[in-house]
């Protein structure tokens, strides 16, 4: 629904404003949880963003794993702007 984007928009933008580390990355999974299913990609370049390696690599499995079920081409492609690049800006 148009009411979730903007939920999660307006929680992408607040967590743009927090410094970096285990705050930021405490409150980046449960995004990435939420917008996996709709939007893989974005969920993709926030999870890459964590900063704690062994965080990052579970929300990163979870989210590769329901992405590449979900649009098997695009995730072995790293969707459609190429891999590494940042759906939004994290």
């Amino acid at each position: 629904s148009q009411g979730a984007k903007d939920l999660d928009r307006e929680r992408a933008d607040w967590l743009a404003t927090l410094p970096e580390g285990g705050v930021k990355d405490a409150a980046i999974q449960p995004l990435v949880e939420s917008i996996r299913q709709n939007d893989p990609e974005t969920a993709f370049s926030w999870g890459m963003s964590m900063k704690d390696a062994a965080k990052r690599s579970t929300v990163m499995e979870e989210t590769i794993r329901n992405w590449n079920t979900n649009d098997p081409a695009a995730a072995r492609g790293g969707g459609r702007r190429g891999r590494g690049a940042p759906a939004t800006q994290p």
